[in-house]
């Protein structure tokens, strides 16, 4: 009905007097006092077969009511357009095809429709009736939620989001509030009010009322939305849900100012630091600022979210709430005081920070009270307890487990050897070997947090005895290295393998080595593994052994695609999709190759759309092609080299990335000027090794005998930190200067974090740097 239509009186029954009442101007379930005898009486109540019962939410355009249903003789929602909106003709088509979309949608995850109707003039739909919190709800009392917990709900919706897909259509509003969660964790997708139909292909909206936190960038730009719109405003979603605020801060309603804000987010794991990195990349390229760069499909997503469900661990860091957030803040001055004085005991007790057991020949003071005798680690068996009967059923339980990660079951082995290390009758150091079996069991499943959670027990079992011996020192030693956030480095390892302590810590480190994305550094100690001579009694390793083996087999797979050439045509892209897809089936096991091959195939994907497509899409090819050929040179530190590639390509280059590359390309050339310019300082190589340069030039440092060792066989985190001792006691703006080129070599040589880190500080107090800072997080978006 149309507002310049005259309205039609209607009439409702006293409920005291029977006298007529004009209710036309009344809306359903509101109360109508009489002007004869003054009864109350509840109007507009009969829609249909269902009678209104209580108003259960009042939405930016509806009102949802509960509502019995007279024939089936149950409880349901019904939702009504409000006042202000019924009479407005395009809020009721709007509202029409609400009803009309979410019926077409039949999915557990998904709420259900049941009906539609009209009465009293209005459009109504009637839905089931659900009963929880909102997501909304949820994040406003309890602030940062929990990673698994979010991780389960995501999963949920994005199944609904894919059914909604499916039936061609966006949501177009995906966010907590439309996202109810009941008593038993289970997640319904609501509100499907500014649905777009698209047919699997893309639809341009002619208002935008989503929400600004969570709107897309294309739907601000008025451009053509898909499902990948969806993808952003979910992650967008995920994002405030595991942070505990939402991606940015502003109250500007400026499409100008939100866009900026939304090229500027940070990274998720930098404002919640203690979510796994597996989470952080999923939500983070689900809200890229560009469809292209978002996750291609709903299953690549549920993909990622299951990836970074089995990274979680059982014993995930808790969220950081706001309070303890400012508590940490407030504590950091006090904090880096405590710093500068460990800084000094470090040099006292930097022998201790390198030792390891298993190579240690230092012998202790004994004079106080005398210790067990040692066990000879050569010699050690984690199946000897004492008694015969004992060790009998140790044996077997160990076999049984080993069976299984010979059946490749890896999780029910891991719970065989959790069984045993939480035994209490057996020996501290049985218990810990068994924890330490149960770790191996969790990286062969890919699933570092859990091994990092099994390394972390070891501690307690070993540390719960007074007495200490090289058995424990050498798995307190492991343990150390498999609790720590990187990689570990060649000098962690056991210098030998002659013990099967050293053998299967080696495995340990290796695994965590592979899953932490060194797969090249992992396979030389593969085949070490794999060639081990072993002795009768350690026959069981053999089945390490054979998998060790299939790992190398996995190597060898992905060698063969991890360094594809450019995409230059879509043949190309075909061949290499074929190539990628073959390697995938060939995997034997779903480690960190698996998912990087699977990132390689949406990439290409993409790729090959954009060349099929879009023939301007070459120009975008060319200069990602430019940028690989960069890359390759800003890795080992040939910025000349990749500032000539820039320049030389600059005509292929968006304007906003041709910026950001030369800005960050000619301050790492500025770092290299610095160690020119640098006396009497040390630096690492690769290996570990200190060296004293006698100076520097454009390919390495300058040692004693004059030979020049190149930037690539150096370690980079180590030339930061001479760096930043060097910049001590300059004048201010040399120092500035300085730190700059070093933030940019360090985001340009691949420590992105630190990079990042050291340019929020600089931002705070330096607005030039803070304006090239988001020119350049622009620019590198162009890429």
């Amino acid at each position: 009905m149309s507002s310049s239509e005259e309205a039609i009186p209607e009439f409702h029954s006293c409920s005291g007097c029977e006298e007529l009442l004009d209710v036309s101007t009344f809306g359903p379930l509101e109360t109508a006092v009489c002007p004869k005898c003054k009864a109350e009486t509840k109007v507009k109540s009969t829609f249909g077969s269902y009678t209104l019962k209580s108003r259960y939410a009042i939405g930016g355009m509806s009102v949802v009511f509960v509502a019995q249903d007279n024939t089936l003789n149950r409880e349901v929602a019904i939702k009504v357009l409000n006042e202000d909106y019924s009479v407005n003709e395009t809020r009721v088509a709007a509202f029409e095809n609400e009803a009309r979309l979410t019926a077409a949608v039949n999915h557990p995850n998904v709420i259900d429709v049941y009906t539609v109707g009209h009465a009293y003039g209005r459009f109504y739909l009637v839905m089931e009736l659900l009963k929880g919190k909102s997501f909304e709800s949820i994040m406003s009392k309890r602030g940062a939620l929990p990673e698994k917990e979010v991780i389960d709900i995501a999963l949920q919706v994005a199944a609904g989001l894919q059914a909604a897909q499916q039936s061609g259509m966006v949501h177009r509003d995906v966010k907590p509030g439309n996202i109810l969660i009941d008593k038993n964790g289970h997640a319904k997708l609501l509100d499907f009010g500014l649905a777009l139909i698209t047919q699997g292909g893309s639809a341009q909206a002619e208002e935008i009322w989503a929400t600004p936190f969570y709107t897309p960038p294309e739907a601000l730009e008025r451009g053509n939305e898909d499902f990948r719109s969806d993808i952003y405003a979910f992650g967008a979603t995920l994002y405030h849900a595991l942070a505990g605020r939402p991606p940015f801060e502003t109250t500007s309603t400026s499409n100008k100012v939100l866009r900026r804000a939304k090229q500027t987010i940070p990274r998720l794991t930098k404002v919640a630091d203690w979510i796994s990195p597996a989470t952080g990349e999923a939500i983070d390229r689900m809200m890229a600022y560009k469809p292209k760069d978002r996750w291609a499909s709903y299953p690549e997503v549920i993909e990622a979210l299951e990836h970074a469900r089995c990274n979680v661990g059982k014993h995930a860091t808790a969220p950081v709430h706001g309070d303890n957030r400012r508590k940490r803040r407030r504590k950091k001055g006090k904090l880096m005081t405590v710093l500068g004085i460990l800084f000094g005991l470090a040099a006292i007790g930097g022998a201790l920070a390198v030792w390891q057991p298993w190579n240690s020949t230092e012998k202790k003071d004994t004079s106080a009270t005398p210790p067990k005798p040692p066990v000879a680690i050569k010699s050690w068996e984690p199946a000897t307890v004492g008694g015969q009967d004992k060790t009998d059923r140790l044996v077997k339980a160990l076999n049984e487990a080993r069976s299984l990660v010979e059946e490749k079951k890896f999780t029910d082995s891991e719970v065989s050897f959790e069984k045993l290390a939480t035994d209490t009758s057996l020996p501290a150091s049985t218990r810990a070997w068994a924890a330490l079996e149960a770790a191996v069991s969790a990286y062969f499943d890919a699933r570092s947090l859990d091994a990092k959670s099994h390394a972390t027990k070891l501690v307690p079992y070993l540390e719960s005895e007074k007495d200490s011996d090289n058995v424990k020192g050498s798995l307190l030693q492991i343990s150390r290295v498999l609790r720590r956030p990187e990689p570990p480095s060649i000098e962690q390892f056991p210098k030998d393998l002659n013990n099967i302590i050293n053998r299967m810590g080696t495995l340990a480190l290796t695994l965590k080595m592979w899953e932490q994305g060194k797969w090249k550094e992992a396979v030389p100690w593969l085949q070490k593994i794999q060639s081990l001579q072993l002795e009768e009694n350690f026959e069981w390793f053999k089945i390490y052994q054979t998998i060790a083996g299939l790992y190398l087999e996995d190597a060898e797979t992905y060698a063969e695609v991890v360094d594809l050439p450019p995409v230059t045509s879509p043949e190309i892209a075909i061949e290499q999709e074929r190539a990628l897809h073959a390697a995938q089936e060939k995997l034997h096991f779903k480690s960190r190759l698996r998912y990087n091959i699977r990132a390689r195939h949406a990439y290409l994907l993409r790729i090959k759309k954009g060349l099929e497509s879009r023939p301007s899409e070459k120009v975008i090819l060319d200069w990602s092609v430019t940028l690989n050929q960069v890359a390759e040179k800003t890795a080992i530190s040939r910025f000349n080299e990749a500032l000539t590639l820039i320049e030389e390509n600059a005509e292929k280059a968006p304007k906003n990335g041709l910026w950001a590359w030369n800005f960050l390309t000619e301050q790492s050339i500025g770092f290299i000027d610095d160690l020119k310019k640098m006396e009497n300082w040390e630096v690492k190589s690769k290996e570990g090794i200190a060296l004293k340069p006698n100076g520097a030039n454009v390919l390495g440092i300058i040692l004693a005998n004059d030979k020049t060792l190149e930037y690539r066989d150096l370690d980079p985190a180590s030339l930061i930190r001479a760096h930043t001792i060097a910049r001590e006691g300059l004048e201010p703006a040399e120092n500035r200067s300085r730190l700059v080129h070093a933030i940019a070599y360090a985001w340009q040589i691949g420590l992105t974090d630190e990079a990042e880190s050291q340019a929020e500080q600089l931002a705070e107090t330096d607005e030039q740097f803070r304006s090239d800072w988001k020119r350049v997080i622009v620019g590198l978006s162009e890429e």
